[in-house]
């Protein structure tokens, strides 16, 4: 079985993918990191490297990755904004937040380049910015909305709930 992780920056997808990871057994694979890798190669910040290199070609390298990696588990948790479109065979789920509440995790965080020395007003307008165009992205190249939340199985707002309840309602879901 495959879990793939869509969402909003900040509405936790890394840190459920863990949850979920310790608690399954499974791998994870992120194209959010294997993308921050490519960007810290070129000396760029995610957001920067998001503007830059609006190429289809880059988005074929990161879903080429994230399928590869799923060809070669049986089980796995793909935390990806576009994985739920690349792993049709997956279970699909979104996890959205509040825009002000991520930007505040983030900050908090004090996670990536993107970040670094602005307020979390700033990372709140970061996060709208880079949601646009990996949705325009993905609207362009695929004909696909990756706001749409038909598109997935499973919805949940987390900005009011921690990572660990995040994680017990998608293995409740799991078991149905």
């Amino acid at each position: 079985m495959k879990i793939t992780l869509s969402g909003t920056a900040g509405a936790g997808k890394g840190t459920v993918a863990a949850l979920l990871s310790q608690e399954l057994g499974w791998p994870v694979v992120a194209a959010g990191n294997f993308k921050r890798e490519l960007a810290r190669a070129r000396g760029m910040n995610i957001l920067d490297f998001d503007k830059k290199f609006t190429s289809q070609e880059l988005d074929q390298l990161i879903d080429n990755h994230v399928k590869d990696f799923c060809k070669s588990h049986q089980d796995a948790i793909v935390d990806a904004w576009r994985g739920w479109f690349h792993v049709p065979d997956a279970v699909k789920i979104f996890l959205k937040c509040n825009f002000a509440v991520a930007a505040q995790r983030i900050w908090a965080a004090k996670r990536g380049a993107i970040e670094a020395g602005t307020t979390p007003q700033d990372i709140e307008q970061k996060i709208r910015e880079r949601l646009q165009n990996n949705r325009q992205l993905m609207l362009t190249h695929d004909g696909a909305d990756l706001l749409d939340l038909t598109n997935y199985d499973l919805v949940i707002d987390t900005t009011k709930i921690t990572p660990t309840e995040v994680c017990a309602q998608i293995l409740e879901f799991l078991e149905r």
